[in-house]
């Protein structure tokens, strides 16, 4: 019973004594600013970005939802040698293809093509849509996306790259000259690119201190940051949406009279926690993370890159995500975010094994696991 109760009361006291520790390391340690490139005119041809949005379709509603989001976001970051891309992952199911599908792959043709006419370009189209084949999963018992989201970025990234053909259901940039691609910004279907956001974000990865140093022989960069995450804010419409949303997010919004915020990892350790929200290095990313993580094992992928690649937190840069309206979409992906979380703790470990079954020695640091720890402790307290 003494051991018992001893664990229990280890959750809450440490959540104190992490809290109070954090808040003495903030009044000691000045937040730090990542430097940044800044672009007076557009971006130049060197830094071209691709922005991206990974997310399922499964109705021309949705479809229409996701462009009407990119559409807001070329008009709050317009520029030269920035392009859009809505990245349709197919839902599971029991069928190599479902009857929507080809309702989904009409509507993202069809509003591309009047985007691309509202909104052209002399070197490649503003606009684009991809939509995914299904390939049998015999874990799952089904028919789904190859590993989901790390599946759908992984195949992009390589599509990018040029080192596959094309491997998706549709794709409008088969059979196109790509423009040489530096940098992806991929965002969560429920976050917003805010005005200049993109240029800001380009501009910090660009700059000469943060380029990534990748070590050859662990395969981890260990200089410069290989993802840069923003800062994320609450929508003040989501948080206003409910009585839960007024209780748990917080006021919403921008502050407009704070810059750079303190944070922990950042200000003492030069590095941050990537949460899925933020701009990567393309061939970084694509070379660290090709043969890195076995396939069907891991469902959250974003810490795991932001402890392979190295990634900063810009908190003087700001996004905007949604939040759960209510109590059990809440704790849906609470339930989501906690197994991801536990399905990494392979590696704590002395030796992991690659996407090929190699085993091979963790190149993780003390600190990266130590992220690691963390999240399984902060699961504990729910």
């Amino acid at each position: 019973n003494a051991i018992i109760a001893l664990i229990l009361l280890y959750i809450p006291l440490s959540e104190i004594i992490i809290k109070l520790q954090q808040y003495i390391l903030s009044k000691i340690v000045k937040p730090k600013i990542i430097p940044k490139l800044y672009f007076q005119g557009d971006i130049p041809e060197e830094y071209s970005t691709m922005v991206v949005i990974p997310t399922i379709l499964d109705s021309k509603k949705r479809v229409e939802e996701m462009f009407d989001n990119l559409e807001v976001f070329y008009l709050a970051n317009k520029s030269k040698n920035l392009y859009f891309t809505l990245l349709g992952d197919c839902t599971s199911s029991s069928k190599k293809e479902e009857e929507f599908d080809e309702e989904v792959i009409n509507e993202g043709k069809k509003l591309i093509e009047k985007l691309n006419n509202k909104y052209p370009d002399d070197t490649f189209s503003k606009f684009n849509f991809i939509y995914r084949k299904r390939t049998w999963n015999a874990k799952e018992n089904c028919y789904l996306g190859w590993e989901r989201k790390r599946g759908i970025l992984a195949q992009f990234n390589n599509f990018l790259l040029g080192n596959i053909n094309n491997t998706f259901l549709y794709n409008s940039m088969e059979n196109t000259k790509l423009p040489k691609i530096k940098y992806v910004i991929t965002l969560d279907a429920d976050t917003k690119l805010v005005l200049d956001s993109a240029k800001a974000l380009i501009g910090a990865m660009a700059h000469i201190l943060n380029i990534p140093v990748v070590d050859k022989i662990k395969n981890i960069v260990i200089d410069g940051y290989g993802i840069i995450q923003p800062r994320i804010g609450i929508d003040i419409e989501a948080a206003n949406k409910s009585i839960f949303t007024k209780i748990f997010a917080g006021k919403g919004g921008m502050d407009f009279y704070s810059n750079a915020i303190s944070d922990i990892y950042q200000d003492n350790f030069n590095e941050g926690i990537f949460t899925g929200k933020g701009i990567y290095n393309l061939e970084v990313f694509n070379n660290v993370l090709k043969d890195t993580i076995p396939e069907n094992t891991v469902l959250s992928h974003d810490l795991l890159e932001g402890l392979y690649l190295k990634c900063g937190l810009a908190t003087d840069i700001f996004l905007f995500d949604s939040y759960p309206s209510n109590y059990n979409s809440y704790m849906t992906r609470q339930c989501r975010w906690i197994r991801g979380d536990w399905q990494i703790i392979k590696w704590l470990t002395k030796k992991v094994k690659n996407k090929n079954g190699h085993t091979i020695l963790n190149p993780l640091g003390e600190l990266d696991k130590f992220k690691i720890i963390d999240n399984l402790r902060r699961s504990l307290l729910e």
